[in-house]
Order: C-alpha cells, then structure tokens, then sequence
C-alpha cells in the first residue's frame, strides 16, 4: 500500500455462493515487522509468516489484534509457537481466556474515547463497543491510513454482518468517534472488503438509519 507497508488479505468460504475476505495489515518498523490482526485461521497464518520471511526477510516481532473474534486473533496459535507476542486491550485479553484463545499480552484497559500510543507511528484508539465490545481501530499517523477493523464496513459485503456480540445501540456513536478523531486519514481499511477513504465511515453510518433497519 506504501513503502513499509502491505494488506494481507485471507478468505473464508461461509456458504457456497459466499467466499467472504478478511484484511490485516503488515508494517515495517525499522527492521522489523508489526503485524496488525492474524490472518483468518492458523494455516492462512502459518503461510502469511513464511510470506514474510521468504520476501521480506525480516522478523515479525509484534502483532496487534483489534478484538477476540477469529477473523482477529485466528492465528494465535501459530504466532505463540513462532513465539510472536500478541498484544491486545485488556478487553479483548478477557473475552479472549473465554473463548480459550492462547492469551493476548495486554497493553491496559481502555475507556471509549481512551488512545495509546504504540511508538511514534502507531495509535491505538477504542471508540466504545460497537461490532464487539472490545473493538480497537488503528491509525498509522505516517501514512494516515485508518484501519478500522469490524467496527467499519464496505458496501462489497452488504449489511453489519456478524452482530452476535455486536452493540448496536452505541455502535453509531463509536463511529462518530472515530469520525471526529480522525479527519486527516486519506485511506481507510474495513475488517471485510477493498479499503477506501472516509466515506467508508458515513457508509457504515447509513446502516444504521431508519430505512436501512427496516431493510
């Protein structure tokens, strides 16, 4: 997507008319990478961290999941045998011990509107519960790219799609937050579907309006 930076993109077949795509990013960090949520189950992970060390030849020493489902945290086997560190909110640490998941390292709890700062070019920033409790987006101040996880969708896979955990009376006034906070960004990574810009925000808004409830 820009020097230093890559998409990775791993898919799931949910029903035979349904071959459904999951984002990540991958991020050089000096000589090092950071990977932003694993891909979409062990195998697809396991065959992303060989990518990455056939043609980037340089250590993954950090990965970030955005929440606990497994289009997030899928490959945390894999990155705890490769001994990667998976850091995550303490929110998605605790749903995490639920579900069995091989436990995130916790950078802190976090309040809606609370951000972190993951060295100079990485913030974490928790807009409240909205796709899920825990939902984090990132923003990569260099290269202002928002990459918003579940919490924001794309018109390919129509719909909020998975809502069994979601919030859906403050997943709107998550998405205002991360609106207002991030008015620079120029791209815009959804969880599912091509990255695009802000209007992805006012898209996945416009799910949550009267006409579209109705549908």
């Amino acid at each position: 997507m820009a020097p230093g930076l890559w998409l990775h993109t791993s898919f799931r077949q949910l029903s035979p008319d349904l071959r459904f795509s999951s984002n990540g990013l991958l991020l050089k960090q000096k000589n090092e990478i950071w990977l932003i949520d694993t891909a979409w189950g062990e195998s697809a992970t396991a065959e992303l961290l060989a990518w990455i060390k056939t043609e980037l030849k340089l250590p993954v020493t950090k990965a970030i999941a955005t929440h606990y489902h497994d289009d997030r945290t899928g490959g945390a086997m894999t990155l705890l045998q490769q001994q990667i560190p998976l850091f995550s909110s303490q929110q998605t640490r605790l749903l995490s011990i639920s579900q069995n998941i091989p436990l995130p390292q916790s950078f802190g709890a976090l309040q809606p509107g609370d951000s972190k700062d993951l060295g100079s070019e990485v913030e974490i920033f928790y807009p409240g519960p909205g796709h899920s409790h825990d939902n984090l987006v990132v923003y990569l101040k260099e290269h202002q790219l928002l990459f918003g996880g579940c919490a924001v969708k794309a018109p390919q896979f129509a719909g909020l799609g998975n809502i069994a955990d979601a919030d859906l009376t403050h997943w709107p006034l998550a998405l205002q937050r991360v609106q207002q906070r991030y008015t620079e960004a120029k791209i815009v990574v959804p969880g599912h579907g091509e990255p695009g810009d802000l209007t992805l925000l006012s898209y996945s808004l416009s799910l949550f309006s009267a006409d579209a409830k109705e549908d």
